[in-house]
């Protein structure tokens, strides 16, 4: 593939990609929730989810070597 090819792919990519996001942006709604002060949201919960917090450490562990250059 030429040069010309490889920047048409790249443009028909950033075209899909921005198709993709308006789609999502504007056909796509969820319900309006009103705030419940029983139920716990936000930070706290995500610090109290083990299995997450598991995942995020190993994640991080795992892809910080790789994100560095050289």
């Amino acid at each position: 593939m030429t040069s010309d090819g490889h920047r048409a792919v790249a443009y028909g990519s950033a075209a899909c990609l921005l198709l993709a996001g308006a789609a999502i942006a504007f056909g796509v709604r969820a319900p309006r929730r009103s705030p419940d002060p029983d139920v716990d949201v936000g930070y706290r919960t995500m610090r109290r989810d083990r299995p997450f917090l598991s995942l995020a450490g190993l994640m991080t562990l795992a892809l910080g070597p790789a994100a560095r250059p050289g």
